[in-house]
């Protein structure tokens, strides 16, 4: 489908003839001394005839001087070495990136340090002896707390840890040795 072509002819002449022709040939025909420069310009998409001013397309040619100015100047010089700075630092900090890049490939292409690790064969051995500590920690923790409350207890600690080293030579504690002595009070002469 073609598109329709809105054509305007322009003329003084509505002989007939004259229409019958432009018409003929697609135009639609305006009466040119009808046209006033204030009027609204009817778009179409050709023109012909006694084609008004206002519908004649003008081309104009604009001069433009500028003038730059000291302040002016200064800045676009600011402007100028701020982006030399940045593109500077953008090339320095690409060069980081890639050092970073070759640190990471030759870090990943070493083996890992594993010196410090239980291997995985001797966890459950050493899980078991954690927890072992642990507990004789916390008994050991609770014995010290009660020999510093009580002496008759830090006694019969004292007996029971000799008889372990002398066997032999130490006699069992008696009731009496658990219980504390009272300092015997004197009198003053």
């Amino acid at each position: 489908m073609k598109n329709k072509i809105k054509k305007l002819w322009f003329t003084n002449d509505f002989s007939r003839e004259n229409v019958e022709k432009l018409q003929a040939d697609g135009w639609m025909i305006r009466n040119a001394s009808a046209v006033k420069d204030s009027d609204f310009v009817e778009q179409a998409d050709e023109y012909g005839g006694d084609v008004p001013a206002s519908y004649q397309v003008k081309n104009t040619q604009l001069t433009v001087s500028i003038g730059i100015t000291p302040e002016l100047q200064q800045t676009l010089d600011n402007a100028k070495a701020e982006c030399e700075q940045v593109v500077s630092e953008n090339d320095g900090l690409k060069q980081e990136v890639e050092n970073l890049k070759a640190q990471i490939v030759y870090i990943q292409s070493k083996p890992a340090d594993t010196t410090g690790f239980v291997p995985i064969e001797q966890f459950d051995a050493v899980a078991e002896d954690l927890a072992i500590t642990k507990a004789l920690l916390e008994s050991t923790q609770i014995e010290l707390t009660t020999c510093q409350n009580s002496a008759g207890a830090m006694k019969v600690r004292i007996t029971e840890l000799e008889q372990v080293n002398n066997p032999a030579e130490t006699e069992q504690p008696t009731d009496s040795a658990l219980v504390e002595e009272k300092p015997k009070a004197t009198k003053a002469k």
